[in-house]
């Protein structure tokens, strides 16, 4: 993940730095669901992130409140949108058009182009 989409990230978790990393483990594993189903389209059941609150715990390091409060910011600013299986969320479901809204490529930087500094 670049740098720039990781401040991103921070930024539209209005510098919340659990739900900001609840977050990018959510994208980084909607995207490897991408990579198995290169195929489907982006609404597909397929591509929905199964995982649990427990597992996030284990793989954040945050505590489970910390990771519900940052599932709650997540699902109130429309990133996220939990399906419930047996009371307690386990899919969720990335809204990729409202994260879209906030990772914005920066030209300059992410281009690929060098961009040499005029000497005086």
């Amino acid at each position: 993940m670049r740098d720039s989409e990781r401040q991103q990230i921070h930024d539209a978790c209005d510098g919340n730095r659990s739900a900001a990393d609840i977050m990018r483990l959510l994208i980084w594993a909607r995207r490897q669901n991408e990579r198995h189903y290169p195929d489907d389209a982006p609404d597909s059941p397929r591509l929905w992130v199964e995982m649990s609150p427990a597992t996030m715990v284990d793989k954040t390091g945050y505590s489970r409140g910390q990771v519900y409060r940052g599932l709650k910011l997540l699902r109130d600013r429309g990133f996220i949108l939990p399906k419930h299986r047996n009371g307690d969320p386990a899919l969720y479901q990335v809204n990729q058009a409202n994260v879209a809204k906030w990772l914005q490529r920066m030209p300059l930087f992410e281009s690929g182009e060098t961009f040499e500094i005029p000497v005086a």
